[in-house]
């Protein structure tokens, strides 16, 4: 029976193993960011798993954008980084779209903008799992 950890650990190293760290500014993550990272951050956490034969799991991965400094009026504001996450999703899709191993295979099912406190962005990907148990 696969655990939603062991879900967490494929999506961790599917990332790690990708050009994506070396384009996000912060860190790739399990489970949350680091308190008070100012930086783009990747963070991979599970929402659920059944106990099935053929199991599902439903797994999050996020991207946390942080925002712009910018001058309007003469005062410094932060303001949303839309330029900066739509590259990242450029990047980042085509990657998560789907993966597979001997005993599983996961896919995008949805994907969502949220807006953070003070401008910060965050990509949701909802990752489903079709997990094998064959020996």
């Amino acid at each position: 029976m696969f655990t939603p950890v062991e879900q967490i650990d494929i999506l961790y190293q599917c990332i790690r193993n990708s050009t994506i760290p070396s384009i996000v500014t912060g860190g790739v993550y399990k489970y949350q960011k680091p308190v008070n990272s100012e930086s783009e951050d990747i963070v991979i956490n599970s929402i659920t798993t059944d106990g099935e034969m053929i199991q599902r799991g439903v797994n999050n991965i996020n991207i946390h954008v942080p925002p712009m400094i910018v001058t309007i009026s003469g005062l410094q504001q932060k303001v949303v980084n839309n330029a900066r996450l739509t590259y990242l999703i450029e990047i980042i899709t085509p990657i998560l779209k789907e993966g597979f191993g001997t005993k599983y295979n996961f896919w995008v099912d949805q994907m969502s903008v949220i807006t953070e406190d003070e401008s910060w962005l965050l990509m949701n990907y909802r990752i489903k799992f079709k997990l094998h148990n064959t020996n």
